[in-house]
């Protein structure tokens, strides 16, 4: 069975994909590490105005939720 990253984010087990530079990471570190700074930024962008009681229950639910709908 062969699951891709796309594969990933319709199973909400990931919330996005973080693209590669061409050639791969190992070709543009660089470039790698900017990208995943930016998309952790933005991750934690979403969850700021949020409080921790809200957080924790959204996990819990997205979570739980994994395997029980439909794809």
């Amino acid at each position: 069975m062969k699951i891709t990253a796309q594969d990933m984010v319709r199973f909400g087990v990931i919330d996005t994909v973080v693209p590669e530079p061409t050639g791969g990471a190992h070709r543009d570190s660089a470039a790698a590490i900017a990208v995943t700074g930016e998309a952790i930024a933005n991750a934690l962008a979403e969850l700021r105005p949020l409080d921790r009681e809200t957080v924790r229950r959204q996990r819990r639910e997205k979570f739980l939720a994994m395997g029980r709908t439909p794809a």
